[in-house]
């Protein structure tokens, strides 16, 4: 779940086996009802991110930017045909750097940076996940339970924007 800047504001989030929506924080009938939700595009399970500079713009997923204003969805990921070079998740990190918000962050085994809404983006950091595939010590008793034997390297699983400095950035890594 996220929220805009607007007034009054914006709640997206993306629900598992129904899609993804925004809706107005409140409502000029008294209560919210599905018929005031929008659909958003964005895949049912993901992260959303709200352009700061534009309200109307939300990135999402894998990553889609919808332009809520013109109703139209675009894929803008970074990889638009997959290569087998990244690994991914279902629930990967996206963020708009608080420091400089024509910044968008995004997160597989690597993480990506597009400052023009997604039409290009570049690998700013190296693969942040484990370089071996034995069994990480964190698994410990459930190591005998883990059916692929340790053969899964993780993903970035989290990204920190430093709200003070442009391009500093924290990632939690999962090696599970």
């Amino acid at each position: 779940m996220t929220t805009d800047n607007r007034f009054p504001y914006w709640v997206y989030g993306a629900q598992q086996e129904s899609g993804s929506l925004a809706t107005a924080s409140r409502s000029d009938y008294g209560e919210i009802t599905f018929r005031d939700w929008k659909l958003l595009g964005v895949e049912e399970y993901g992260t959303i991110a709200v352009d700061p500079l534009n309200d109307n713009l939300i990135y999402g997923g894998r990553v889609s930017r919808t332009n809520l204003a013109l109703g139209e969805v675009q894929n803008v990921a970074p990889e638009p045909v997959r290569r087998g070079e990244f690994r991914y998740n279902r629930t990967l990190p996206l963020v708009f750097s608080p420091a400089d918000p024509h910044k968008l962050y995004f997160a597989a085994n690597v993480v990506f940076e597009t400052i023009d809404g997604g039409n290009s983006w570049k690998v700013i950091s190296p693969d942040l996940t484990r370089e071996k595939y034995e069994t990480p010590a964190n698994l410990g008793v459930f190591a005998a339970g883990d059916p692929e034997r340790g053969k899964h390297r993780g993903v970035v699983y989290a990204l920190g924007p430093s709200y003070l400095e442009k391009g500093t950035l924290w990632a939690e890594r999962m090696t599970g």
